[in-house]
């Protein structure tokens, strides 16, 4: 968690006990109720007006001095929690001088021998994920200067660096159906997935269902947590806000959803279905491309159409007159609404004329010619048949008659087997003799 510190002081008392280590002259305690006074400031800053989770930040703190004595002082600066892994440097101007190096908070000792003095000090640290929720607003940073002698001018003795929080979080969503192709009267399951990797974040996820999906419920899933909303369930529309926490480790999935949704018997167009993540301020995401995903399926019915054919014989003679029974049934599970049959007339047969009765609700046409060629409408469980008539050819012909339907549907239907959906009727053509005796 993030929470700000106070910066400690060192104070006059701390300061004459460390002022006999420091280099240059010895700065008595004397100094001060002789009158000897030198004017210290510090500043701080890291060049920026805002800070993000996860990166580095380097600030810059200069403690000066400007006169007229010669000063020993000690510099602080208490990284508030936020910032860890701190390491800095510091270097002396005008006959400065200060450690070289450390890590962690700032207490030190400095010589400030000279108006023109500098101690310059650069902490380096790393911004933490792991903020509150919500974010405070701003991280603070106070540096102080404190020394040994009066301050004719203590307000610059003490700067802050305050920088807006940004919490910076590459938040990503994925939905799959695992279906390419939909059939009407269909239900469908997706499987809707939030990952994370970053700070904290708080986002917003959003799964409006097209009006071609129907009867939604849905439910979340947690796998690594109890990231799930309140409640974890619900009908239609996904609209819910998911607090993930921070992972630097890449991506990892906090919350599943499952949507089981009907798709509509009125729906005519694919089946397009998009999840969402919002991000709002102070929450930054680098990658907002994958903050949404959409999976689409090819809307097609799925019936399962057969077909028979039969005249009844197996021997024909030339000139005889042929009644083909033809039926195409639909054993769904969608209706047929659509449905092709074709049938033409093999050499060997002439004259053909059709009629059709259907079930209830199927439509089928009658017809002349040598090639049934009809658009039909057969419901769940209906069907259609055909008596198609014809007269074997003469007086040369003698090949086997081999008479072919087939039943199909549009390019937006599916047919779960298909096999059966062309059938054949063969009969054989004898030659008549007076000694054959002819059923």
């Amino acid at each position: 968690m993030l929470r700000r510190r106070t910066p400690s002081r060192r104070f006059l008392a701390a300061l004459l006990a460390t002022a006999a280590c420091l280099p240059g002259p010895t700065i008595a305690a004397e100094s001060s109720v002789s009158g000897a006074s030198a004017d210290l400031s510090i500043t701080i800053g890291n060049g920026s007006d805002e800070i993000e989770t996860g990166q580095l930040t380097t600030y810059q703190i200069v403690a000066a001095s400007s006169g007229p004595e010669p000063m020993s002082a000690t510099v602080a600066v208490d990284f508030p929690f936020g910032l860890s892994n701190c390491n800095w440097t510091c270097a002396g101007d005008g006959g400065a001088s200060c450690a070289a190096a450390g890590s962690g908070d700032i207490g030190e000792g400095v010589f400030l021998p000279t108006a023109l003095s500098r101690a310059s000090f650069s902490a380096t640290c790393f911004v933490a994920t792991s903020i509150p929720i919500p974010p405070p607003p701003t991280l603070a940073v106070t540096a102080s200067v404190v020394g040994v002698v009066s301050d004719p001018n203590p307000l610059n003795n003490i700067a802050t660096d305050t920088d807006a929080l940004v919490p910076v979080v590459d938040v990503k969503v994925s939905i799959d159906d695992g279906l390419s192709t939909i059939w009407y009267g269909r239900s469908l399951t997706y499987v809707i997935k939030v990952s994370s990797q970053g700070s904290d974040a708080i986002v917003r996820l959003v799964n409006s269902v097209p009006s071609t999906l129907t009867d939604c419920t849905w439910s979340c899933q947690s796998f690594v947590g109890e990231f799930c909303p309140t409640p974890a369930s619900g009908n239609g529309n996904i609209d819910v806000q998911l607090v993930l926490p921070a992972n630097s480790g890449g991506f990892t999935e906090f919350a599943r959803f499952s949507s089981t949704c009907m798709l509509s018997g009125s729906a005519f167009l694919d089946v397009v279905n998009t999840a969402e993540l919002l991000i709002a301020p102070p929450f930054r995401d680098p990658v907002p491309s994958n903050n949404q995903a959409t999976d689409t399926d090819l809307l097609r019915r799925s019936v399962d159409l057969s077909a028979t054919i039969d005249d009844g014989v197996q021997y024909v003679r030339i000139g005889d007159f042929l009644d083909y029974t033809i039926r195409i049934d639909n054993a769904g599970p969608d209706s047929g609404e659509f449905t092709y049959i074709f049938d033409a007339l093999p050499n060997g047969l002439s004259s053909g004329v059709w009629s059709c009765t259907a079930s209830p609700g199927a439509t089928c046409h009658e017809g002349v010619g040598n090639t049934l060629d009809d658009v039909v409408t057969i419901p769940v469980g209906g069907h259609v048949t055909y008596l198609f008539s014809a007269i074997v050819q003469g007086p040369s012909f003698t090949a086997p008659i081999a008479n072919t339907v087939s039943a199909f549907s549009d390019l937006e239907t599916f047919d779960p087997t298909p096999g059966n959906n062309v059938v054949t009727d063969r009969d054989i053509v004898v030659l008549f003799r007076a000694d054959f005796d002819f059923p």
